[in-house]
């Protein structure tokens, strides 16, 4: 639930949240139904290969990540964050639109939230993550 003044009536607290379920839930996804490799189920570590920002230039990323991690990116369903080496988020952020860049990069100077309500999430752009496929009989 949104926090705050919100209840079922807040727009913010519509939506689905599907556990299970996959292909067959053809109401739920567009385009074909895509698989990622996983590389190590320590966190379900995958491998991003980029950061699509709208229509711009795919932003490569570094193929190693962390010390002490099996790769540079996990799949966890069971948070609700979304953790980006500090140079990567510079990038993405780097191809917002002016207010939106300043807005959230004083945030994060300041080590601050921004609620929700100052986001306007409908004018950002579509952020798209490529991970290594897996193809079927490759592994």
């Amino acid at each position: 639930m949104h926090v705050g003044a919100g209840d079922a009536n807040d727009p913010l607290n519509k939506g689905w949240m599907v556990v299970g379920g996959g292909e067959e839930s053809t109401d739920l996804y567009t385009g074909a139904f895509q698989t990622v490799k996983v590389l190590s189920d320590d966190w379900y570590s995958t491998n991003l290969k980029a950061v699509i920002v709208g229509s711009a230039a795919p932003i490569a990323t570094r193929i190693q990540g962390p010390q002490g991690m099996s790769s540079n990116s996990i799949i966890d369903s069971g948070t609700n964050s979304l953790n980006l080496a500090p140079q990567m988020l510079s990038a993405i952020l780097s191809k917002f639109p002016a207010a939106q860049k300043a807005l959230l990069t004083n945030a994060i100077r300041q080590g601050q939230l921004v609620p929700a309500a100052n986001l306007n999430l409908a004018s950002w752009p579509t952020i798209t993550f490529v991970l290594q496929p897996t193809f079927k009989g490759l592994g």
